[in-house]
């Protein structure tokens, strides 16, 4: 496809129902431990079922990805507390620009179509630093 753009929406398994929005792949969302001091800051979406060029079985030794979960106990109204942190990486083909606007549930104009809206998200003050993600409002 030419034109568009790919977004993650975090904590949901499928895209909005926007019109020219797709999904590309559900997976679930990982990232370095949240004690380790190396590793990087930004979170993945990875594929349910990962495709391999060359693989070796077990931890390397080196930078080792885990999966998330919630920590938020009776948050969003839901028991999501413990439980893995779903993802969807999604194609919006009639989209120029992504943009998360924190502390917002509306778009910037009438131009702007939101696809969707939540809650800010990253790891407790005492662990290591990491990104800010929107999780939707009706994570799973």
């Amino acid at each position: 496809s030419s034109g568009g753009v790919t977004y993650i929406r975090w904590g949901r398994t499928v895209c909005p129902s926007e019109a020219g929005t797709e999904l590309v792949y559900e997976g679930i969302a990982a990232g370095t431990h949240w004690n380790t001091k190396g590793g990087s800051a930004t979170h993945l979406c990875l594929p349910e079922v990962p495709v391999y060029s060359t693989y070796e079985p077990g931890v390397q030794g080196y930078s080792p990805l885990h999966g998330m979960e919630y920590q938020v106990p009776n948050a969003l109204d839901r028991n999501l507390n413990d439980h893995n942190v779903p993802c969807a990486v999604c194609y919006a083909s009639t989209r120029s620009t992504v943009l998360m606007v924190p502390a917002k549930n509306s778009c910037p104009s009438s131009s702007w179509t939101l696809e969707y809206s939540g809650y800010i998200m990253t790891e407790k003050r005492n662990h290591h630093r990491s990104s800010f993600e929107c999780v939707d409002k009706d994570a799973e």
